[in-house]
């Protein structure tokens, strides 16, 4: 975090504000990778090629209207009923 902001804030002021000793920086900054860090890193990498190597793009579907037959156009009329049916008729016949 200090190495990514050198630029725009002073080392002093950031460790003061992250309260770390400046001497404690420095001697992490020159110290060597552990063995625990290199192994980590190995590991990412061979995680990253079998990702890679084992990936396959997800399949899009066909889109809607070509899966799905046409309709027939809508009517005004019920296609079962005759015109005349007194079921359709908005008059009921009352003795």
């Amino acid at each position: 975090m200090i190495d990514d902001h050198r630029d725009k804030f002073a080392i002093t002021r950031m460790c003061r504000v992250l309260d770390v000793s400046p001497g404690g920086y420095y001697a992490w900054r020159t110290r060597p990778v552990s063995a625990r860090e290199m192994a980590n890193r190995q590991l990412i990498e061979k995680i990253k090629a079998v990702h890679t190597a084992s990936y396959v793009a997800p399949r899009r579907p066909a889109p809607v209207a070509a899966a799905r037959p046409a309709r027939p156009p809508a009517t005004s009329q019920s296609p079962n009923l005759p015109e005349d049916s007194p079921s359709t008729s908005p008059q009921s016949s009352a003795p």
